[in-house]
């Protein structure tokens, strides 16, 4: 069970990035003469998402891998000594898979989690696009702010209450324009 969940969190991961990529092409912008463009608002979304959460599906991976990766022979050259390549071919084949194609599995985990390009590539998926501060400030730029804060008034708008013997209350802009007019 731990396994499937730990699974299942990381196909939820995979589904997420996917649908904010199909977001960003979905809900294309329009542009002059019949051009269109990516969404940039969700590609920004996209970008800082990544930066905050491909370390933690690496390290799911790396949770799941366990110590198996470090019982995995040095290379492939184990294969070369016939002796050698029968012992690992009994030892490391499960009922799934033969022990080559193990191997090869626990290469590719090793790959994302361990190896010199590992580290490198995390740093490149943190860094690629930018600090994230600048991300941020591309994504600040392109949010349509006006339509956040009418969502926003006309949702405390609907929270309004008068008791029935109450006089009218003055929203604020009317007060301002009567002290205005005085």
């Amino acid at each position: 069970p731990a396994v499937r969940e730990t699974l299942g969190k990381m196909a939820a991961v995979e589904s997420t990035i996917g649908g904010l990529v199909h977001g960003q092409i979905n809900a294309f912008e329009s542009w002059p003469e019949g051009y269109v463009c990516f969404n940039r608002r969700f590609m920004y979304a996209g970008l800082d998402w990544c930066t905050q959460n491909y370390s933690r599906f690496v390290d799911d991976l790396r949770e799941l891998c366990g110590g198996g990766v470090f019982q995995m022979p040095a290379d492939i050259s184990v294969l070369d000594d016939p002796q050698l390549a029968k012992q690992f071919s009994t030892y490391w084949q499960t009922p799934q898979a033969d022990a080559v194609t193990r191997m090869k599995l626990f290469k590719l985990a090793w790959d994302m989690v361990g190896s010199e390009f590992a580290g490198r590539h995390l740093q490149y998926e943190k860094f690629y696009a930018g600090a994230a501060f600048i991300i941020r400030n591309h994504s600040y730029r392109e949010t349509d702010w006006a339509e956040f804060n009418t969502l926003v008034e006309d949702l405390m708008a609907s929270y309004d209450y008068r008791p029935p013997d109450a006089a009218p209350r003055m929203t604020d802009a009317a007060l301002t324009r009567q002290s205005s007019a005085l």
